[in-house]
């Protein structure tokens, strides 16, 4: 499709020496990180307990996993937020999933639009499948099921939403991540 047009940067962006790269220097500047933000502006927000490394869309409806490795005791709503963005301006929580796969999900967070699905995986071997078919904003569990000796760390679904491919992790699951 050819390069990407230069950005416009506003006149109290922060830019980068390369666009869409930071180097070294940049990366590793004494003094306070900041971001940085040509041709970006906040839209909105929802400030909930925490994310972790993945966020999915569905429609109006964005989910994401609030939690590491080891859960914190001390979050009111573990697990994955549901938020409405139908408003982008004022993304709306709607709902937490914590089923067992939720509450550990990290980077295992996948959605077929197709088949209207949401599945997630965790340690050490469950994955939880909910439909999104009749709200998105009310994901319904559908199955949760431990696969022995298998988490998708991450994956795609097939085009038809038929089959999920995921890379196993860790490699050894009888040594699993502290």
């Amino acid at each position: 499709a050819g390069p990407v047009p230069k950005a416009t940067c506003g006149p109290h962006d922060r830019v980068e020496t390369v666009q869409g790269q930071t180097t070294l220097a940049e990366r590793f500047r004494p003094g306070p990180a900041r971001a940085y933000n040509c041709n970006l502006e906040l839209i909105g927000q929802f400030e909930g307990e925490g994310a972790s490394a993945d966020v999915e869309i569905y429609n109006q409806c964005a989910y994401y996993s609030t939690a590491g490795l080891k859960p914190n005791p001390e979050m009111k709503n573990p697990g994955v937020a549901v938020l409405d963005v139908s408003d982008s301006a004022d993304p709306k929580a709607t709902t937490y999933l914590s089923s067992r796969a939720m509450l550990g999900a990290q980077e295992s967070l996948e959605v077929s639009a197709v088949r209207k699905l949401l599945i997630a995986s965790a340690l050490p071997d469950v994955f939880d499948v909910y439909d999104l078919s009749s709200d998105c904003k009310k994901p319904l569990l559908v199955n949760s099921q431990s696969v022995p000796g298998l988490i998708a760390h991450d994956g795609e679904f097939a085009p038809d939403g038929m089959t999920f491919y995921g890379g196993k992790w860790p490699s050894d699951p009888k040594n699993p991540p502290a």
